[in-house]
């Protein structure tokens, strides 16, 4: 995360200000205590999934080229209680979650954009379009062929 501390000294140092006062700022919280609890449908989302979309919007506000690894969770704490939507307990279901998780990215990326609004950009469609097809034949079933 050197290259965030050395974008910030540079931006503070431009404001006229110290870069020592980068040692006020050197963590991030995502607080997600305010959401939903889990719900009974599929749109919640596991704890991992939760912590990939922050690291997402993370990577999107500051250098999408970064190298994803562990490195970028040291400075971030998330805060979300067990029986919240981006928490379930176990078994909930989840086989929706991408709607929900790129919802959460589009929502940090909106709340980054405050600190960084230089760096803002786009939003997703936050949707998956799917199609179920399946058909049923009134016709009597066809008898199986006889050998020659």
């Amino acid at each position: 995360m050197g290259f965030v501390r050395a974008d910030a000294a540079a931006l503070l140092t431009a404001e006229g200000r110290s870069p020592g006062e980068l040692d006020l700022i050197d963590r991030m919280m995502v607080d997600l205590s305010g959401s939903a609890s889990q719900v009974a449908g599929a749109f919640n989302v596991p704890w991992a999934s939760t912590r990939a979309g922050v690291v997402y919007a993370l990577r999107a506000m500051t250098d999408p080229g970064m190298t994803t690894n562990d490195g970028i969770m040291r400075p971030l704490d998330i805060v979300c209680p067990t029986g919240n939507i981006f928490n379930p307990r176990p078994p909930a279901a989840v086989s929706v979650r991408h709607n929900t998780c790129q919802r959460l990215a589009d929502v940090l990326v909106r709340a980054f954009s405050e600190l960084w609004p230089d760096r803002a950009v786009a939003s997703s469609t936050v949707t998956f379009v799917g199609m179920n097809l399946s058909s049923s034949s009134l016709a009597p079933a066809i008898a199986p062929c006889s050998p020659m």
